[in-house]
């Protein structure tokens, strides 16, 4: 390996762990705020016979999650 290979590589590297650290409080943030939309979406997008199970679902999610964060 040569030394020039090693800096591009650690370059690249470096750039791409920049790039999800400046995205990924900004698509928190968007998933946040566009939440309803989120599940309103997901709800519409299936036939209307399955959104009993899709609101389970997306309840259920929602549970595991927070249940995930508090470390319960």
């Amino acid at each position: 390996m040569d030394a020039a290979g090693i800096v591009g590589r650690t370059f690249v590297s470096l750039t791409n762990i920049l790039s999800y650290v400046r995205f990924l409080p900004i698509y928190t943030f968007l998933i946040l705020y566009y939440k309803d939309l989120i599940k309103q979406f997901l709800i519409s997008a299936f036939h209307t016979s399955y959104e009993a199970n899709v609101r389970e679902i997306l309840y259920e999610s929602r549970a595991i999650s927070q249940r995930y964060i508090v470390g319960y």
